[in-house]
Order: structure tokens, then C-alpha cells, then sequence
């Protein structure tokens, strides 16, 4: 509990002298799909992975917005909650973003940052605008209650047709599907719109420049991301790495686990 958030955590391993690895599902990626790369990583660290606010079975108060202050000040809670006093934060995806800015706020609480499918703000807005649903020209998404009522009315749908778009050539997308289907059956939610509207807002200067150590990761097969110029992600953090997975896609944690938590543990 996070205030008047509760969030569903899974919190397992030992440091080791290291600082924790903290993940953070990527909707409509839920907690279980993390479970096979939480394995891959406890043998040598302490991980905690988290459901944000708003997806799978963690609930936001009445009063929460999804802007990018609420979802640091909900991590930094966590961290808190969790007695972590220093993180390396393994975030993929628009929860980046929630990592970098963190980073930014509070540098001395995290010791790296691994950041997937992360280009710059501007880029990451051209291409939320590319893979809304269009209905008549108009994206879906974006816009206020029309996209709340989607996520309401058919979370398995919009999740489903999102693996099959943006997963590697390998990956078992039905499975991944049946997982989130599982837990929206159960009431797990899934606040996209809520969390796109709210991010428009968020500006480069929220998230960079860094000079927290950091390693950029792409899945290549992402086909959502063809048209993005993956560079740009330089401008969160000029110093950073870039590893590209050419075989994955854009849930590259989930379609090789093994091979991501070497890299993750590596760095």
C-alpha cells in the first residue's frame, strides 16, 4: 500500500551486496508474465516486479491522474515500502519513462538504469500516435472517454491484437494473450487511455539528460516501432549503451528471458 494505491508486488531473491533489480510490467504484460525472468535473475540478485497503477490487479485511488509526478512519487513509495534504498530499474516501454524521470528526481536512488524500447519524447509521441486505433481519422486512444470506454468494454482484445503486432518471430503470442486474459477476466484492468492522455504532458526535460549509467535495449522485430529513429533515444541519456536484440520483438523480456536477465545481470 502506497497511500490510497495498493500495488500488486512480487519481491523475491537476495541482493547479495547488490543493489535490487526492479521490473515493472509493461500492460498488457501482468505480473505472471514476468514470473520467467524474475526466476532467471533471483539466483543472483533480489528482484521486485510490480504491477503500476491502473494494470492488472494494481488499484489507483479515486483521485489518481496517471501523470508522470504520481507515477514517481507511487515508485519512490515503493521503493520506500520495500526498503530499497538504491534500484537498478529494468523498465520497458512507457514505464521508461516513469524510470528516467525517477532517475532524474532522485538520482541517488538508482544505481542503473535498463530502459527498453525508449526513444526520445518526441519520438515515443509520433509513434503513440501511429499505433492508436483510428476511427475515421480520429485516434481512439487519445481521445478522452472514447478511450477509457475501449479499455473498459474489450482489454482482451486491444491485448491480444498487441502481441500479435509487435512480437518477435518466436514468441508464442496466444499464450502471452491467454495470460493478460486471465487476469482481465479475474478484474485486473488495463487504464491505457487513461495513462497515453496523461503522458502528453510529460517533456524532455522530465526525463534527461541523465548521467545515471544506462543501457538502452531494443527488440528489432518490433514491427510497431519500424518507423522509429531509435537514436534519439541518446537525447535521455547521451552516454548511454544501445543493445539491440535483432530476433525480438517489443516484449523481448518475455520472449527471451534468459538471454535478457544475462544482459540486465551483465551491465
Amino acid at each position: 500500500q502506497v497511500g490510497a494505491t495498493a500495488l500488486r508486488v512480487l519481491d523475491a531473491g537476495d541482493a547479495g551486496g547488490h543493489a535490487p533489480i526492479v521490473l515493472a510490467a509493461d500492460a498488457p504484460v501482468v505480473l505472471e508474465h514476468m514470473v520467467p525472468l524474475v526466476e532467471q535473475l533471483q539466483p543472483r540478485r533480489r528482484v521486485v516486479a510490480l504491477e503500476m497503477p491502473g494494470f492488472g490487479f494494481s488499484r489507483p485511488s479515486p483521485e489518481y491522474r496517471f501523470t508522470l509526478p504520481e507515477q514517481v512519487g507511487v515508485l519512490l513509495g515503493v521503493l520506500d515500502a520495500l526498503d530499497v534504498r538504491r534500484a537498478h530499474l529494468a523498465f520497458t516501454c512507457i514505464n521508461a519513462f516513469v524510470a528516467a524521470a525517477l532517475a532524474k528526481r532522485a538520482p541517488e536512488r538508482v544505481e542503473r538504469l535498463s530502459l527498453g524500447q525508449m526513444p526520445s519524447v518526441e519520438e515515443f509521441r509520433r509513434w503513440a500516435d501511429r499505433i492508436d486505433l483510428k476511427v475515421a481519422g480520429v485516434p481512439v486512444l487519445a481521445t478522452p472517454g472514447v478511450g477509457q470506454a475501449l479499455m473498459a468494454m474489450a482489454p482482451s482484445f486491444v491485448a491480444a491484437r498487441w502481441f500479435r503486432g509487435v512480437s518477435g518471430p518466436g514468441a508464442d503470442t496466444e499464450a502471452f494473450a491467454r495470460e493478460a486474459r486471465k487476469v482481465f477476466a479475474g478484474g485486473g484492468t488495463f487504464c491505457l487511455a487513461a495513462l497515453n492522455q496523461s503522458m502528453n504532458a510529460m517533456t524532455a526535460a522530465d526525463v534527461g539528460p541523465l548521467a545515471v549509467p544506462t543501457t538502452f535495449l531494443w527488440g528489432a522485430s518490433d514491427r510497431s516501432h519500424r518507423a522509429t529513429r531509435r537514436d534519439t533515444c541518446r537525447e535521455i541519456a547521451p552516454h548511454a549503451e544501445v543493445r539491440i536484440f535483432d530476433d525480438l520483438g517489443h516484449c523481448f523480456d518475455l520472449e527471451d528471458p534468459a538471454r535478457v536477465a544475462a544482459l540486465i545481470l551483465d551491465t
